[in-house]
């Protein structure tokens, strides 16, 4: 039962995050969803349910049960809907979704408890990291090494400066945004305002092209003349 006592689930090599979650709880919940004990979400775990599977512990071991998820629980390789859990054990969340291991640390090698990190409190990879997910990222190591040389009030301060970067990274980006519209607004404006001139002054020569044939036709001495003026007038009014 001691061996039991230290049962981990841990993400397989190649995930986005490496990870290890010691199972302490009598009940242990896995999915998407943020009040799961382990909450995967990214891209790489699209086909985990908001509350996937749990896993719970009872006096001869453990038991893992499927919570009506979309894309199903596969223990190895099998699809259940509740199943004894016997270490070592390979959980799939989908037919082809993410795998996570199910073993005791005993069993665990010491070169794979070193390429994971033990969270604690769950772990939610995060997608690919841009300027705000940077500076997220930064504020909470900061806030770690803060609290592990025992600064630990200063997690609020250090947040609130995060995001306030964040928001002046915000203010700057919609500034830019703000400023190539309006200036995409003046060149088009500039180009139709042109165009209207262009347009007007055609429309002037017109105008006066057709009142001098009108001219000519009131002044015409045969009828051959007056038909070609006429179709002429027609064309210009066109």
């Amino acid at each position: 039962m001691a061996a039991q006592s230290n049962a981990w689930l841990i993400s397989q090599q190649g995930a986005q995050v490496q990870f290890r979650y010691l199972i302490s709880k009598d009940c242990t919940s896995v999915g998407r969803g943020p009040d799961n004990d382990v909450v995967l979400q990214g891209p790489e775990n699209a086909t985990v349910s908001v509350h996937h599977f749990e896993i719970r512990r009872h006096d001869d071991g453990f038991r893992i049960r499927d919570l009506d998820s979309t894309n199903g629980t596969f223990l190895n390789g099998e699809r259940i809907a509740e199943a004894e859990l016997r270490a070592p054990a390979l959980i799939r969340m989908g037919a082809h979704g993410p795998e996570l291991t199910f073993d005791f640390s005993a069993k665990i090698t010491a070169a794979r408890l070193e390429e994971t990190q033990a969270i604690p409190e769950g772990i939610v990879p995060p997608p690919a990291a841009g300027p705000y997910e940077g500076l997220l990222s930064g504020a909470v190591e900061q806030s770690r090494r803060a609290r592990a040389h025992g600064f630990a009030d200063q997690t609020m301060t250090i947040m609130r400066d995060a995001l306030n970067r964040a928001l002046r990274h915000t203010g700057r980006r919609f500034r830019l945004v703000i400023l190539a519209l309006v200036t995409l607004l003046v060149v088009v404006s500039a180009a139709a305002a042109w165009r209207i001139t262009q347009l007007n002054h055609e429309k002037q020569g017109i105008d006066r092209r057709i009142q001098d044939v009108e001219a000519r036709l009131r002044q015409a001495q045969n009828p051959i003349e007056a038909n070609l003026l006429s179709t002429q007038l027609g064309t210009y009014e066109e």
